[in-house]
């Protein structure tokens, strides 16, 4: 049983990252991130990170099945949303900090 368990612990996720489509998961990964960039938020972070291991699933679920232009075309815009998000953080952790010390510097 414990075998069994493992292999559902590993497959089921992939499973059902399969059920929805990488053109959906784009999409959700849009949407969040422009919400992240107009206010960001834990819960946005949370969601985005899971969008993204998402997408990668769905990305190796089309490249096993020889559907590799596509995953490619979702790789490519999956890869420039992941660098629009780091250069996000970057910027809030950067205003962050900003609004650290002036909060300290005026106390």
């Amino acid at each position: 049983m414990n075998r069994l368990s493992t292999l559902l612990a590993i497959i089921l996720p992939m499973i059902l990252a399969a059920c929805d489509s990488p053109k959906a998961t784009v999409r959700e990964i849009r949407e969040n991130l422009n919400d992240f960039q107009r206010q960001p938020n834990i819960i946005t972070l949370d969601t985005l990170a899971k969008s993204f291991e998402k997408i990668e699933v769905q990305i190796e679920d089309l490249k096993s099945r020889d559907r590799i232009e596509e995953a490619d075309l979702y790789l490519r815009q999956a890869k420039l949303m992941r660098e629009e998000y780091l250069q996000t953080r970057i910027n809030f952790l950067k205003w962050s900090e900003r609004q650290s010390r002036k909060s300290a510097e005026s106390q």
